[in-house]
């Protein structure tokens, strides 16, 4: 079975526009001069989640592969339904081995309880 990917054609212009007029807003509040309404506001055929849980994968996704340009097709396959756990776990590891991570130890810590506590009930 070939999977499904995971894009919809939604149009996301009113909140587009909520984000715009929010960001109008913050810079005129803080009298920061900046031409906000010189950028244009485009609705990219990219994809999209279609879960609820989604949205952090699909967000750091496009971080990582976005080159300041949106491709006209997606060659990867992140976005297909069976590699977005893959991504999560992926995305997972990279926070956890990161060298600013402060709590790793006792991330792993729990971890190894966790296993042993599994592996306490398989043999039980």
């Amino acid at each position: 079975m070939k999977p499904k990917p995971a894009v919809a054609k939604v149009d996301h212009s009113p909140m587009g526009k909520l984000i715009f007029e929010y960001g109008a807003a913050f810079l005129a509040k803080h009298n920061i001069d900046f031409p906000l309404h010189d950028w244009e506001f485009l609705i990219a055929d990219v994809p999209q989640q279609k879960g609820n849980d989604e949205c952090g994968v699909f967000a750091c996704m496009f971080m990582e592969h976005w080159a300041g340009h949106i491709p006209s097709e997606y060659k990867e396959t992140w976005h297909l339904e069976p590699h977005v756990e893959h991504q999560r776990a992926s995305i997972a590891g990279s926070l956890l081995q990161w060298k600013y991570n402060k709590v790793r130890n006792v991330i792993l810590e729990e971890a190894n309880e966790w296993a042993a506590y599994k592996e306490k009930g398989k043999r039980s």
